[in-house]
């Protein structure tokens, strides 16, 4: 892929992973093992990969999906964020992937604060489905997943930081719509980029 961000990285599902990770340049489908480690499907966590690498044909099937947790309870969907033409995606998607879904394994990026361990002994949370996510979304569940996302370091290109967010106070007359006022954009949501 020829196109790159104005942060330098490449617009496709290795350049995506590694503006997720924050890595600081774009590795590859053939490298972005290096920077991770191997865990099972048992041990994925919001911001984990599933990545399928043709040493082959790097061209012909190689993909790289952040996973951003299970959608049903017997762990057979989970949610994808991945970079594919024309754009980003977020969508439920079977394990391991669509396609050649037996050559996708599941890696944890090696630069995490405390090593990105969970501790067995804690209590056990029930994972939100789809229904607690999606554009515009403002619940617990999308702070938490945020605020593990930046805890992993994946919160550099964003504004501000994970989090409902607090109503702005009015002068004057209260708004009585949620709708930009005129001369106002809305403020875009989620990894997009100008």
């Amino acid at each position: 892929m020829d196109g790159y961000w104005s942060d330098g990285y490449r617009q496709d599902c290795s350049g995506f992973v590694s503006m997720a990770w924050n890595l600081g340049r774009s590795e590859w489908t053939g490298s972005l093992a290096s920077v991770a480690e191997r865990i099972t499907k048992d041990d994925l966590q919001p911001g984990d990969i599933l990545l399928f690498h043709n040493a082959e044909n790097p061209e012909g099937g190689s993909h790289v999906t952040l996973f951003g947790g299970w959608t049903d309870s017997a762990r057979t969907r989970y949610t994808a964020y991945e970079q594919t033409r024309p754009a980003t995606r977020r969508q439920a998607t079977p394990y391991a992937y669509w396609t050649n879904s037996a050559r996708f394994l599941p890696y944890r990026y090696r630069g995490l604060a405390g090593g990105g361990r969970t501790d067995p002994s804690g209590p056990v949370r029930a994972r939100p489905g789809a229904d607690s996510s999606g554009p515009g979304t403002r619940n617990a569940h999308v702070t938490r997943l945020g605020q593990r996302l930046v805890a992993r370091g994946g919160g550099r290109p964003h504004q501000d930081g994970p989090g409902p967010r607090r109503p702005r106070p009015t002068v004057g007359r209260p708004r009585r719509s949620s709708a930009p006022r005129a001369g106002e954009g809305r403020r875009p949501t989620g990894c997009r980029r100008p």
